[in-house]
Protein backbone atom coordinates (compact mmCIF):
# COMPACT_ATOMS: atom_id res chain seq x y z
CA UNK A 1 0.00 0.00 0.00
CA UNK A 2 2.96 2.35 0.44
CA UNK A 3 3.08 3.22 -3.26
CA UNK A 4 -0.68 3.84 -3.27
CA UNK A 5 -0.37 6.45 -0.53
CA UNK A 6 2.64 8.07 -2.19
CA UNK A 7 0.83 8.17 -5.53
CA UNK A 8 -1.99 9.99 -3.76
CA UNK A 9 0.55 12.49 -2.41
CA UNK A 10 1.93 12.97 -5.95
CA UNK A 11 -1.58 13.64 -7.29
CA UNK A 12 -2.10 16.25 -4.60
CA UNK A 13 1.23 17.90 -5.35
CA UNK A 14 0.29 18.52 -9.00
CA UNK A 15 -2.59 20.75 -7.85
CA UNK A 16 -0.09 23.44 -6.87
CA UNK A 17 0.56 24.29 -10.53
CA UNK A 18 2.13 27.67 -11.23
CA UNK A 19 0.90 29.07 -7.91
CA UNK A 20 3.78 27.59 -5.91
CA UNK A 21 6.71 28.64 -8.11
CA UNK A 22 9.57 29.16 -7.55
CA UNK A 23 8.93 26.56 -4.83
CA UNK A 24 8.58 22.88 -5.76
CA UNK A 25 5.34 20.92 -6.07
CA UNK A 26 4.82 18.92 -2.87
CA UNK A 27 2.02 16.71 -1.57
CA UNK A 28 1.58 14.93 1.76
CA UNK A 29 -0.70 12.20 3.12
CA UNK A 30 -1.14 11.07 6.75
CA UNK A 31 -2.14 7.43 7.33
CA UNK A 32 -3.31 5.77 10.56
CA UNK A 33 -4.69 2.27 10.91
CA UNK A 34 -4.47 1.86 7.12
CA UNK A 35 -6.74 4.85 6.56
CA UNK A 36 -5.93 8.29 5.18
CA UNK A 37 -6.74 10.73 7.94
CA UNK A 38 -5.14 13.86 6.49
CA UNK A 39 -3.88 15.17 3.20
CA UNK A 40 -2.52 18.44 1.86
CA UNK A 41 -0.37 20.08 -0.75
CA UNK A 42 1.63 23.27 -1.16
CA UNK A 43 -1.00 25.60 -2.60
CA UNK A 44 0.74 28.92 -3.08
CA UNK A 45 4.21 30.40 -2.69
CA UNK A 46 4.65 31.95 0.74
CA UNK A 47 1.82 29.94 2.26
CA UNK A 48 1.76 26.71 4.27
CA UNK A 49 3.70 23.72 2.97
CA UNK A 50 2.11 20.37 2.15
CA UNK A 51 2.89 18.78 5.53
CA UNK A 52 1.33 21.65 7.45
CA UNK A 53 -1.83 21.56 5.31
CA UNK A 54 -2.09 17.80 5.87
CA UNK A 55 -2.00 18.39 9.63
CA UNK A 56 -4.59 21.16 9.34
CA UNK A 57 -6.90 18.86 7.36
CA UNK A 58 -6.46 15.83 9.62
CA UNK A 59 -9.74 14.23 10.74
CA UNK A 60 -8.31 12.79 13.96
CA UNK A 61 -5.27 12.80 16.24
CA UNK A 62 -2.14 12.16 14.15
CA UNK A 63 -0.02 10.87 17.04
CA UNK A 64 1.61 7.60 15.99
CA UNK A 65 0.57 7.99 12.36
CA UNK A 66 2.66 7.59 9.19
CA UNK A 67 3.28 10.43 6.74
CA UNK A 68 3.97 10.14 3.02
CA UNK A 69 5.55 13.23 1.47
CA UNK A 70 6.82 13.71 -2.08
CA UNK A 71 9.86 15.83 -1.14
CA UNK A 72 12.12 15.94 1.89
CA UNK A 73 10.53 18.07 4.65
CA UNK A 74 12.31 21.39 5.10
CA UNK A 75 14.48 21.73 8.18
CA UNK A 76 15.09 25.48 8.15
CA UNK A 77 12.89 28.27 9.45
CA UNK A 78 11.70 30.06 6.29
CA UNK A 79 8.50 31.88 5.42
CA UNK A 80 6.40 29.11 6.98
CA UNK A 81 8.63 27.45 9.59
CA UNK A 82 10.29 24.03 9.66
CA UNK A 83 8.10 21.16 8.44
CA UNK A 84 10.50 18.57 9.92
CA UNK A 85 10.15 20.24 13.31
CA UNK A 86 6.34 20.21 13.02
CA UNK A 87 6.35 16.49 12.11
CA UNK A 88 8.35 15.77 15.27
CA UNK A 89 6.04 17.93 17.42
CA UNK A 90 2.93 16.17 16.09
CA UNK A 91 4.20 12.73 17.12
CA UNK A 92 4.45 11.14 13.68
CA UNK A 93 6.22 7.78 14.10
CA UNK A 94 7.19 6.98 10.50
CA UNK A 95 7.81 9.03 7.35
CA UNK A 96 8.11 7.92 3.72
CA UNK A 97 9.91 10.45 1.51
CA UNK A 98 9.98 10.20 -2.30
CA UNK A 99 13.19 12.16 -2.87
CA UNK A 100 15.72 14.51 -1.30
CA UNK A 101 15.46 18.27 -1.65
CA UNK A 102 18.41 19.64 -3.71
CA UNK A 103 18.19 23.00 -1.96
CA UNK A 104 21.39 23.41 0.10
CA UNK A 105 19.26 24.79 2.93
CA UNK A 106 17.63 21.35 3.20
CA UNK A 107 19.64 18.66 1.31
CA UNK A 108 19.38 15.78 3.77
CA UNK A 109 19.06 17.94 6.87
CA UNK A 110 15.31 17.44 7.11
CA UNK A 111 15.62 13.65 7.05
CA UNK A 112 18.47 13.74 9.57
CA UNK A 113 16.39 15.88 11.92
CA UNK A 114 13.58 13.30 11.78
CA UNK A 115 15.96 10.41 12.40
CA UNK A 116 17.58 12.20 15.32
CA UNK A 117 14.11 12.47 16.87
CA UNK A 118 13.63 8.70 16.62
CA UNK A 119 11.29 8.74 13.63
CA UNK A 120 11.64 5.91 11.10
CA UNK A 121 12.41 7.41 7.68
CA UNK A 122 12.18 5.58 4.35
CA UNK A 123 13.60 7.29 1.25
CA UNK A 124 13.05 6.54 -2.43
CA UNK A 125 9.49 5.32 -2.93
CA UNK A 126 8.14 6.83 -6.21
CA UNK A 127 11.39 8.77 -6.48
CA UNK A 128 11.40 8.91 -10.28
CA UNK A 129 7.87 10.31 -10.48
CA UNK A 130 8.71 12.99 -7.92
CA UNK A 131 11.92 13.91 -9.73
CA UNK A 132 10.13 14.24 -13.07
CA UNK A 133 7.40 16.39 -11.52
CA UNK A 134 9.96 18.82 -10.07
CA UNK A 135 12.71 18.62 -12.69
CA UNK A 136 12.46 22.35 -13.40
CA UNK A 137 12.81 23.15 -9.70
CA UNK A 138 15.92 20.97 -9.44
CA UNK A 139 17.42 22.71 -12.48
CA UNK A 140 16.61 26.13 -11.02
CA UNK A 141 18.32 25.25 -7.73
CA UNK A 142 21.39 23.48 -9.11
CA UNK A 143 22.07 25.53 -12.28
CA UNK A 144 21.15 28.99 -10.93
CA UNK A 145 19.05 29.80 -13.99
CA UNK A 146 15.59 28.94 -15.28
CA UNK A 147 14.80 25.81 -17.26
CA UNK A 148 14.49 27.00 -20.87
CA UNK A 149 12.08 25.46 -23.39
CA UNK A 150 12.23 26.60 -27.02
CA UNK A 151 8.82 26.26 -28.70
CA UNK A 152 8.72 26.33 -32.50
CA UNK A 153 6.00 26.10 -35.13
CA UNK A 154 7.51 25.13 -38.48
CA UNK A 155 6.53 24.08 -41.97
CA UNK A 156 7.95 20.88 -43.38
CA UNK A 157 10.64 22.90 -45.15
CA UNK A 158 11.65 24.49 -41.84
CA UNK A 159 10.05 27.93 -42.28
CA UNK A 160 8.72 30.13 -39.47
CA UNK A 161 6.65 32.29 -41.82
CA UNK A 162 6.33 33.37 -45.42
CA UNK A 163 8.65 36.08 -46.69
CA UNK A 164 5.69 38.44 -46.29
CA UNK A 165 5.91 37.53 -42.55
CA UNK A 166 2.59 35.67 -42.46
CA UNK A 167 2.59 32.82 -39.92
CA UNK A 168 -1.09 32.51 -38.99
CA UNK A 169 -1.48 29.67 -38.82
CA UNK A 170 1.31 27.22 -39.59
CA UNK A 171 0.00 24.58 -37.18
CA UNK A 172 -3.50 23.27 -36.63
CA UNK A 173 -5.89 23.98 -33.77
CA UNK A 174 -5.03 20.76 -31.92
CA UNK A 175 -1.33 21.70 -31.85
CA UNK A 176 -2.13 25.20 -30.66
CA UNK A 177 -4.30 23.80 -27.85
CA UNK A 178 -1.37 21.65 -26.76
CA UNK A 179 0.79 24.79 -26.59
CA UNK A 180 -1.66 26.26 -24.07
CA UNK A 181 -1.37 23.13 -21.92
CA UNK A 182 2.41 23.54 -22.02
CA UNK A 183 2.12 27.22 -21.10
CA UNK A 184 0.14 26.24 -18.00
CA UNK A 185 3.30 24.61 -16.61
CA UNK A 186 5.63 27.58 -17.13
CA UNK A 187 6.07 30.80 -15.19
CA UNK A 188 7.07 32.98 -18.11
CA UNK A 189 6.88 33.26 -21.91
CA UNK A 190 9.61 35.08 -23.80
CA UNK A 191 9.43 36.60 -27.29
CA UNK A 192 11.40 39.14 -29.24
CA UNK A 193 10.24 42.64 -30.14
CA UNK A 194 9.43 41.75 -33.76
CA UNK A 195 6.92 39.12 -32.65
CA UNK A 196 5.11 41.72 -30.54
CA UNK A 197 5.09 44.28 -33.36
CA UNK A 198 4.07 41.93 -36.16
CA UNK A 199 1.66 39.56 -34.39
CA UNK A 200 0.44 41.56 -31.36
CA UNK A 201 0.06 38.28 -29.41
CA UNK A 202 -1.65 37.85 -26.05
CA UNK A 203 0.88 35.24 -24.84
CA UNK A 204 -1.52 33.92 -22.22
CA UNK A 205 -3.18 30.62 -21.34
CA UNK A 206 -6.53 30.19 -23.06
CA UNK A 207 -7.88 26.90 -21.78
CA UNK A 208 -11.52 26.25 -20.95
CA UNK A 209 -12.15 26.57 -17.19
CA UNK A 210 -8.50 27.44 -16.50
CA UNK A 211 -8.25 29.24 -13.14
CA UNK A 212 -4.53 29.06 -12.40
CA UNK A 213 -1.90 31.77 -12.70
CA UNK A 214 -1.08 33.33 -16.04
CA UNK A 215 2.59 33.38 -17.07
CA UNK A 216 4.62 36.57 -17.05
CA UNK A 217 5.31 37.82 -20.59
CA UNK A 218 9.00 38.67 -21.12
CA UNK A 219 9.69 40.90 -24.13
CA UNK A 220 13.23 41.51 -25.40
CA UNK A 221 13.35 45.13 -26.56
CA UNK A 222 16.98 46.38 -26.57
CA UNK A 223 16.18 49.94 -27.72
CA UNK A 224 12.95 50.32 -25.73
CA UNK A 225 10.76 50.93 -28.78
CA UNK A 226 7.86 48.55 -28.05
CA UNK A 227 4.56 50.23 -29.04
CA UNK A 228 2.46 51.13 -26.01
CA UNK A 229 -0.73 49.96 -27.76
CA UNK A 230 0.27 46.26 -27.91
CA UNK A 231 -1.93 43.78 -26.03
CA UNK A 232 0.90 42.62 -23.78
CA UNK A 233 1.26 46.21 -22.55
CA UNK A 234 -2.39 47.17 -22.29
CA UNK A 235 -4.12 44.09 -20.83
CA UNK A 236 -4.43 43.21 -17.14
CA UNK A 237 -1.65 40.61 -17.13
CA UNK A 238 1.98 41.32 -16.25
CA UNK A 239 4.70 41.95 -18.81
CA UNK A 240 8.41 42.48 -18.25
CA UNK A 241 10.18 44.58 -20.88
CA UNK A 242 13.90 43.72 -21.08
CA UNK A 243 15.82 46.68 -22.45
CA UNK A 244 19.08 48.58 -22.25
CA UNK A 245 17.60 51.89 -23.32
CA UNK A 246 14.19 53.39 -22.65
CA UNK A 247 13.15 57.00 -21.91
CA UNK A 248 11.93 57.50 -18.35
CA UNK A 249 8.57 58.84 -19.52
CA UNK A 250 7.85 55.69 -21.52
CA UNK A 251 9.04 53.48 -18.69
CA UNK A 252 6.63 55.22 -16.33
CA UNK A 253 3.77 54.71 -18.80
CA UNK A 254 4.49 51.01 -19.12
CA UNK A 255 4.89 50.45 -15.38
CA UNK A 256 1.77 52.49 -14.63
CA UNK A 257 -0.14 49.82 -16.57
CA UNK A 258 1.09 47.15 -14.14
CA UNK A 259 4.15 46.02 -16.07
CA UNK A 260 7.87 46.11 -15.31
CA UNK A 261 10.90 47.48 -17.17
CA UNK A 262 14.19 45.70 -16.50
CA UNK A 263 17.51 47.07 -17.73
CA UNK A 264 20.05 44.51 -18.96
CA UNK A 265 23.35 45.21 -20.69
CA UNK A 266 23.35 44.79 -24.47
CA UNK A 267 26.04 44.83 -27.14
CA UNK A 268 25.28 45.97 -30.69
CA UNK A 269 21.58 46.06 -29.72
CA UNK A 270 21.65 42.40 -28.62
CA UNK A 271 20.63 41.53 -25.06
CA UNK A 272 23.14 39.40 -23.14
CA UNK A 273 20.96 36.28 -22.80
CA UNK A 274 23.11 34.48 -20.25
CA UNK A 275 23.08 37.53 -17.98
CA UNK A 276 19.33 37.80 -18.52
CA UNK A 277 18.75 34.18 -17.49
CA UNK A 278 20.78 34.74 -14.34
CA UNK A 279 18.73 37.83 -13.60
CA UNK A 280 15.45 35.97 -14.16
CA UNK A 281 16.66 33.29 -11.73
CA UNK A 282 17.29 35.98 -9.12
CA UNK A 283 13.75 37.23 -9.70
CA UNK A 284 12.42 33.74 -8.92
CA UNK A 285 11.65 32.56 -12.46
CA UNK A 286 12.01 28.78 -12.35
CA UNK A 287 11.14 27.99 -15.98
CA UNK A 288 10.44 29.87 -19.19
CA UNK A 289 9.17 29.16 -22.71
CA UNK A 290 10.94 30.98 -25.52
CA UNK A 291 8.29 31.16 -28.25
CA UNK A 292 10.19 33.13 -30.86
CA UNK A 293 10.72 34.52 -33.21
CA UNK A 294 13.35 33.07 -35.46
CA UNK A 295 16.17 35.45 -34.48
CA UNK A 296 15.65 34.82 -30.77
CA UNK A 297 15.62 31.06 -31.31
CA UNK A 298 18.86 31.37 -33.28
CA UNK A 299 20.50 33.15 -30.36
CA UNK A 300 19.45 30.53 -27.81
CA UNK A 301 20.53 27.69 -30.11
CA UNK A 302 23.83 29.27 -31.09
CA UNK A 303 24.77 29.93 -27.46
CA UNK A 304 23.36 26.57 -26.28
CA UNK A 305 21.27 28.30 -23.64
CA UNK A 306 18.23 26.03 -24.00
CA UNK A 307 17.36 22.82 -22.15
CA UNK A 308 14.51 21.43 -24.24
CA UNK A 309 12.85 21.98 -27.62
CA UNK A 310 9.26 21.40 -28.69
CA UNK A 311 8.85 21.75 -32.45
CA UNK A 312 5.39 21.51 -34.02
CA UNK A 313 5.79 20.62 -37.69
CA UNK A 314 2.99 21.04 -40.24
CA UNK A 315 2.98 19.24 -43.63
CA UNK A 316 3.25 22.49 -45.59
CA UNK A 317 5.82 23.94 -47.96
CA UNK A 318 6.13 27.69 -48.39
CA UNK A 319 9.71 28.28 -49.51
CA UNK A 320 11.35 31.60 -48.80
CA UNK A 321 14.04 32.65 -46.33
CA UNK A 322 12.34 32.57 -42.92
CA UNK A 323 14.30 29.68 -41.47
CA UNK A 324 17.23 29.27 -39.07
CA UNK A 325 20.29 30.63 -40.87
CA UNK A 326 22.81 31.86 -38.32
CA UNK A 327 23.88 28.95 -36.12
CA UNK A 328 27.55 29.07 -37.20
CA UNK A 329 27.56 25.38 -38.13
CA UNK A 330 29.62 24.33 -41.15
CA UNK A 331 29.83 20.53 -40.85
CA UNK A 332 27.30 17.84 -39.99
CA UNK A 333 29.49 16.75 -37.08
CA UNK A 334 28.84 20.15 -35.47
CA UNK A 335 25.06 19.81 -35.71
CA UNK A 336 22.99 20.31 -32.57
CA UNK A 337 21.37 16.91 -32.09
CA UNK A 338 18.62 16.44 -29.53
CA UNK A 339 18.51 13.63 -26.99
CA UNK A 340 15.61 11.77 -25.37
CA UNK A 341 13.50 12.53 -28.44
CA UNK A 342 9.77 11.76 -28.44
CA UNK A 343 6.94 12.31 -30.93
CA UNK A 344 3.24 13.09 -30.73
CA UNK A 345 0.68 13.40 -33.51
CA UNK A 346 -1.94 16.15 -33.49
CA UNK A 347 -4.12 15.32 -36.49
CA UNK A 348 -1.70 16.00 -39.36
CA UNK A 349 0.90 17.85 -37.27
CA UNK A 350 3.90 16.24 -35.57
CA UNK A 351 5.28 17.46 -32.26
CA UNK A 352 8.96 16.64 -31.78
CA UNK A 353 10.33 17.00 -28.25
CA UNK A 354 13.97 16.61 -27.26
CA UNK A 355 16.58 17.77 -24.77
CA UNK A 356 19.96 19.36 -25.30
Amino acid sequence: MNDVYMNKALELAEKGGLNVKPNPLVGAVIVKNNQIIGEGYHQEYGQAHAEINAFLNAKEDVTGATMYVTLEPCSHEGKTGSCAKKIIEKGIKEVYVATLDPNPLVAGKGIQMLKDAGIQVHLGISQEQSNVMNQHFYHYITQNKPYVLLKMALTLDGKYATDAMDSSWITNEASRLDVHHTRSKYQAIMVGLNTVIQDDPKLNIRLENYIGKQPIRVILDPKGVVPINRQVIQDELETWIITSLMPEKKRNQIEHLGNRVIYIQSKDDVIDLERLLNQLHDFGIQNIIVEGGKTLHESFLRDKLFDEIQAYVAPKFIGGTQTLQHLNISTMSEALELKDVSFQIFENNIKITGRK
